[in-house]
């Protein structure tokens, strides 16, 4: 239920912005930043998080965890680049 209020709350800032750039007539878009930016992250966390269980149970995959941790971390990089 949180990640659908998180990404409702991304999606929604970016109406927002976009209304308000209307209003003022201004020539920027922005298509769904912070709405694409919240699930990017989301899915990469709920992936890596379902590569380290697999690793719990004895299932390694290092080249995917390595993989989905660089996207996270890229990902928290760009977004902190923003806000």
């Amino acid at each position: 239920m949180f990640y659908f209020v998180l990404i409702g709350i991304g999606f929604g800032v970016d109406f927002i912005i976009m209304e308000s750039l209307n209003i003022f007539d201004a020539e920027f878009y922005i298509p769904h930043m912070f709405g694409t930016l919240s699930v990017c992250y989301l899915l990469a966390t709920e992936a890596l998080s379902i590569l380290e269980n697999l690793g719990e149970m004895g299932i390694e995959v290092p080249y995917l965890s390595k993989g989905v941790e660089k996207m996270r971390n890229k990902i928290s990089e760009k977004g902190g680049d923003n806000g």
